[in-house]
């Protein structure tokens, strides 16, 4: 489940007593030549699954508590295990790269690129807007392409939350890391069929709440969804972690020597600094 509450500070304010993972057992239309290992710890919630031959995906989920050493590798031979497998037959590893927080995406980077490492296995990587977009397209709530109406919200730290407006966008290059006091007024000046909009405006004038973004799902936490347009509908996805890394290998990926993992970053966009 996306568009989580993480707590007032972040990841690590509302950590809670760990409890048993969730088990989902995903019976897909997707048939594998050999088992892969998917692995999300760049999120509020660490997502694993076993993406197998027989096409009956098994998922773990636990709410991330900084504790991912402890709990990553034991999860994956439990779940490999309830899968019929061991640890050497995994063929594939496929990771969620970032941007998210240090110590927990660390820790499943490191375990993806290890674990390819020792059994020679192919090795595959995806960003996290990239992963939060494609599953807005299988749940139906994106098309695949920039509307105008809805926005991917990512947590960037306390005081930042970056801004993906289309599936189509370059992280690098076109993501928006916006201070999460200016985050309303951001929002509603985003739109791309917004009717006579003058394009000289700036940053920090006033501008219509009914030309703004219309939809927003992600992760952030509750404080930072408290700085939303009033109007803007926030949607959560319902789609699950193994179906969304399912798709991503039948469509075909890139793959990796080895997978860097990408932090977040301070907040770049001020009302001094840009302009729309």
């Amino acid at each position: 489940m996306f568009f989580v509450h993480l707590g007032p500070k972040g990841p690590s304010s509302s950590l809670k007593k760990f409890s048993p993972p969730l088990v989902i057992n995903i019976y897909s239309r997707y048939k594998y030549a050999m088992p892969t290992l998917a692995i999300n710890t760049a999120n509020s919630h660490t997502s694993i699954a076993l993406l197998d031959p027989k096409g009956q995906p098994l998922g773990l989920e636990w709410e991330s508590s900084n504790d991912e050493a402890e709990k990553l590798m034991p999860a994956i031979a439990d779940l490999a295990k309830k899968s019929g497998y061991k640890l050497a037959n995994i063929n594939e590893v496929i990771v969620v790269k970032g941007p998210g927080s240090f110590t927990g995406l660390r820790v499943g980077v490191t375990v993806a690129n290890t674990i390819a490492y020792l059994n020679k296995a192919k090795l595959y990587s995806v960003n996290t807007f990239e992963y939060l977009w494609k599953g807005a397209e299988i749940d139906g709530l994106s098309d695949g392409k920039n509307d105008g109406k809805m926005a991917l919200l990512l947590y960037a730290g306390a005081r930042g939350v970056y801004v993906s407006l289309s599936p189509k966008e370059n992280f690098e290059k076109d993501v928006v890391n916006v201070n999460v006091e200016d985050l309303s007024e951001y929002l509603n000046h985003q739109n791309s069929k917004k009717p006579n909009f003058p394009k000289t405006k700036k940053f920090g004038e006033t501008a219509k709440e009914e030309y703004g973004i219309e939809r927003v799902f992600g992760d952030i936490t509750a404080d930072q969804e408290r700085y939303l347009p009033k109007s803007t509908l926030r949607v959560t996805l319902r789609v699950g972690f193994a179906e969304i890394m399912a798709e991503f290998l039948k469509e075909g990926l890139k793959e990796n020597k080895i997978v860097m993992p990408v932090y977040i970053k301070n907040p770049g966009i001020t009302a001094s600094k840009k302009q729309f």
